[in-house]
C-alpha cells in the first residue's frame, strides 16, 4: 500500500463497491423479470373453476405488468348446445375490460387464443 497513492486505493474500494452495487442490481432485476413472466404466466392461462372464470385484465402500453381481477369479480360461464364449448359472455368482458388498441382479450375464440377447457361427449364438466 506504501507505494499506492492515496487516490488510488480510494479508486480501488469504490470500484469494488461499485462492482458489488451492479451485480446485486443485476440479481434483482433477474428475480424481477422471473416473477413477472411469472405473473405473465399466470395471467395467460385463465383458470376454469367450476362455473366461474377469471378474467386477466391487461393494461395499458405504460403499465406492462398485467394484474388478475380480484376474486370477487368472476365472468359466468354459458355451455353452447351445439358446439359444447363453454363460451363467455362477451358484452360483460366489453364492460369488464377497457377496449383500446393494446388490449387482447384472452377467452374470446380466435386464431391464437385457446379456451382452456373443451367439453365434448367423452369428455364430462365436474360441477
Amino acid at each position: 500500500l506504501a507505494d499506492r497513492s492515496l487516490a488510488q486505493v480510494r479508486s480501488s474500494s469504490s470500484k469494488k463497491k461499485y462492482e458489488r452495487w451492479c451485480a446485486a442490481r443485476a440479481r434483482r432485476h433477474d428475480q424481477g423479470q422471473e416473477l413477472r413472466a411469472k405473473k405473465l404466466i399466470e395471467v395467460q392461462e385463465p383458470l376454469v373453476q367450476g362455473e366461474t372464470i377469471k378474467l386477466p385484465l391487461v393494461l395499458s402500453e405504460e403499465t406492462k405488468l398485467p394484474l388478475m381481477l380480484s376474486e370477487e369479480t368472476k365472468l359466468p360461464l354459458m355451455l353452447s348446445e351445439e358446439t359444447k364449448l363453454p363460451l363467455v359472455l362477451s358484452e360483460t368482458i366489453k364492460w369488464m375490460t377497457v377496449l383500446g388498441e393494446t388490449i387482447k382479450l384472452p377467452l374470446v375464440l380466435g386464431e391464437v387464443n385457446k379456451l382452456p377447457l373443451i367439453l365434448s361427449e367423452e369428455t364430462t364438466a365436474k360441477s
